[in-house]
């Protein structure tokens, strides 16, 4: 199953190009997250893990296709329909050389510091190990209903904190096994971290065995879109959304 959110096809009409795109109905992750909180809305941990664990499909599909997000987060990904979560944004993604595992930015390149890899934040290296990374933090986010990361801790003292081996803390309600893969997700060295199929297959591992699993819906009604093909049928899908719980 794939999950990646916004596919498009671009038509020229007249001297315009025109780019079409799914439009999620209820705003980014972060958001619903946000509203969750305000509206004293308790999610499960299993209501949880189904927001994010699915998704990590999707970037494993662009890891397969070497392609690298650059700026994974909760706000950067969009709820549809049955809260069906999609990867968005892709405006600093790259697409990797066959002959490279990484790519380094300009040292001026602006970086969202709490969610960079050690790596990143120190010599502007990007690759798919420090996507994992990310994708750690913003399951960290659903856990904590979209809390800042590292709140408390300014951008300039981020990195030596990760040095001297500070992780994000568990949020409240999160299970030991879910906060151990994501301290492996934030493993330092980026060569030890686990690449997204093997954090997708064991986040659903997890996920199936939790027993609040049978009120979750595990997966998507509509078929995920990853090329302009599925276009038509995602539009569809998400024109007139069901009311999820969260909204």
């Amino acid at each position: 199953m794939r999950w990646v959110v916004l596919q498009w096809r671009a038509s020229l009409i007249g001297r315009w190009l025109c780019l079409l795109v799914c439009h999620p109905a209820d705003g980014d992750l972060r958001k619903l997250l946000r509203g969750c909180q305000s509206k004293n809305i308790k999610l499960t941990s299993a209501e949880q893990l189904t927001l994010v664990a699915p998704v990590a499909s999707g970037f494993a599909y662009m890891e397969d296709h070497r392609y690298v997000h650059m700026d994974i987060a909760a706000r950067n990904c969009l709820v549809g329909a049955h809260n069906n979560v999609k990867i968005a944004d892709f405006g600093m993604s790259r697409k990797l050389e066959e002959n490279e595992d990484h790519w380094t930015g300009p040292a001026s390149l602006k970086i969202p510091v709490k969610w960079c890899a050690p790596e990143v934040i120190s010599e502007k290296m990007f690759s798919h190990a420090s996507d994992v990374w990310s994708y750690g933090i913003m399951v960290w986010e659903v856990l904590a209903y979209g809390e800042m990361p590292m709140k408390g801790i300014n951008n300039v003292a981020v990195s030596q904190s990760l040095q001297k081996g500070y992780r994000c803390p568990a949020p409240p309600g999160c299970d030991g096994e879910t906060y151990e893969q994501l301290k492996k997700m934030w493993s330092y060295e980026r060569a030890e971290r686990p690449t997204f199929e093997e954090v997708h297959s064991n986040l659903m591992a997890i996920l199936r065995k939790m027993p609040e699993k049978r009120d979750v819906r595990l997966q998507s009604p509509h078929p995920p879109c990853v090329s302009g093909q599925c276009f038509a049928k995602a539009s569809a899908a998400t024109a007139i959304p069901t009311p999820g719980r969260f909204c």
